[in-house]
Parts: structure tokens; sequence; C-alpha cells
């Protein structure tokens, strides 16, 4: 029986040994944090923000969600925006942009 390690979940599996057969599961997990690339933005103050404007790029095996660490208020000059992306298994990555 060939498993895919690249699909989660859990999975059946024989084991011999000393012509005995146990049968146990094989549980698939995701452990590994999105990879997340963003970029700084430069907005006119009464444009609309999102966090997914800041997003140029998210790996991963799962789907993920983004948003703002804090709730954002948008001040008169630069600022640091911290932005979390955590994908289905709960792995988190924060980083950090300027606007």
């Amino acid at each position: 029986m060939d498993i895919d390690t690249s699909k989660l979940g859990v999975y059946d599996v024989e084991i011999s040994l000393n012509e005995r057969i146990f049968l146990s599961k094989l549980e698939i997990v995701d452990v590994e944090a999105p990879i997340v690339d963003v970029k700084d933005l430069k907005l006119s103050f009464y444009s609309e923000l999102t966090p997914d404007m800041f997003i140029e790029k998210i790996e991963d095996d799962t789907e993920c969600s983004v948003k703002f660490e804090k709730d954002f208020v948008k001040k008169d000059g630069l600022q640091n925006v911290t932005i979390i992306v955590e994908d289905s298994a709960g792995n988190v990555t924060r980083k950090i942009a300027t606007l």
C-alpha cells in the first residue's frame, strides 16, 4: 500500500513483523507554517484597506486566512502593520509591512 504523504488525513496501515500482521493508523498532519511574502503599500488616507492587499504570495498545502494582528487604525505618515496568515491546521506566520 502506497500512502501519499503530501495529502493530509488518517490512513489505515498494516505492519508485518515476524509473520504477524498488526493494524494501525497513520495520521499525516500539517506542522509547517505558511510561507508568506508581503509588500509595502502607499495609499491615500481615504482608500479602503484590507490585509489581503499586503500579500504578494502565500505557499501552503491548506487553505489560509489573512488578517491584521490587531484592529488597524490609519494614521498620517508611515506605520508598520502586522499581517497574520493562518492555515487550516492552525499554523501561523506573522509578517510586518509598511503603510
